[in-house]
């Protein structure tokens, strides 16, 4: 049996006659959507389970996954501040090492007119 061959298709075959016999063909037309196949029209299928309304029109929230989405928000929202308060505390430590950048090339300049004239 071929990979496209119908399991159906040699019932509407007649018996091969002999030679010289006069034959008569029969004809029967498929259903309109096709026949059994995959892409008949009938989508009527047994295989599938029903599906239960409970599940499929309504949503239900379990308190465990509840709380644990809070929790997460929680943990996000900590996780945000402790970073806006490590910026605002690495900004003030730049502005304190610029002070010390300052101070220290006046008194380079300072430091470099002292024993001139020795």
């Amino acid at each position: 049996m071929g990979l496209f061959s119908n399991k159906h298709a040699n019932q509407n075959v007649p018996p091969a006659q002999p030679t010289g016999a006069t034959t008569v063909t029969t004809t029967s037309s498929t259903p309109a959507g096709g026949g059994p196949g995959f892409f008949s029209k009938n989508k009527h299928r047994t295989n599938s389970p029903p599906v239960e309304p409970a599940t499929h029109n309504k949503q239900v929230v379990n308190p465990i996954l509840l709380q644990a989405l809070l929790r997460a928000r929680t943990a996000v929202n900590e996780a945000r501040a402790e970073i806006a308060a490590l910026q605002r505390e690495a900004e003030a430590e730049a502005r304190a090492a610029k002070e010390k950048q300052r101070v220290a090339r006046s008194y380079s300049k300072a430091g470099g007119k002292l024993g001139r004239y020795n």
